[in-house]
């Protein structure tokens, strides 16, 4: 057997078996404790609601803006509220005027517009243009470079 035994034999008769008292007392406060913390854990359980959805909705029909599940917040907006308050208003570019001086002779200022500002991909394909052209000269001095190590006529031996 394993670990130290339960059970006795008793001196009078070698048949009867006695349970050792302290054993039994441990014995019985362990389960006492498990069965304890398991109503516990049911209690806390049948407190809770069941799902994040049934809590959810609970919070939205009292009302609330925010709910407390599991110990975090939670907002009590639907998806469809959300996207509707992060959805991005495109805006135009406005067109800059400037005001020139104007001579004496003018009665009314001249008004000029300027070129609308250019989009992120304008802006983009700008500077790659740039890019390819500074590479391509790079390219064009590194060839005239390189052609003077070519290799050497024979015509001088």
């Amino acid at each position: 057997m394993k670990g130290p035994s339960l059970l006795k034999m008793t001196k009078a008769s070698p048949m009867k078996v006695e349970a050792d008292p302290k054993e039994l007392e441990k014995r019985k406060k362990k389960e006492q404790e498990a069965n304890k913390n398991k109503l516990k854990k049911e209690i806390l359980k049948s407190n809770k609601e069941s799902t994040f959805g049934d809590a959810f909705k609970k919070a939205r029909k009292a009302g609330k803006s925010e709910f407390t599940y599991e110990g975090k917040k939670y907002h009590t907006k639907t998806k469809e509220e959300v996207a509707k308050k992060t959805e991005v208003k495109k805006i135009e570019p406005k067109k800059i005027t400037k005001v020139e001086p104007t001579k004496k002779t003018d009665t009314q200022p001249k008004k000029v517009t300027a070129a609308k500002p250019l989009t992120r991909a304008e802006k983009r394909a700008k500077k790659n243009e740039k890019i390819r052209k500074k590479q391509a000269e790079r390219t064009a001095k590194l060839k005239k470079f390189l052609k003077g190590f070519g290799p050497r006529s024979r015509k001088n031996k």
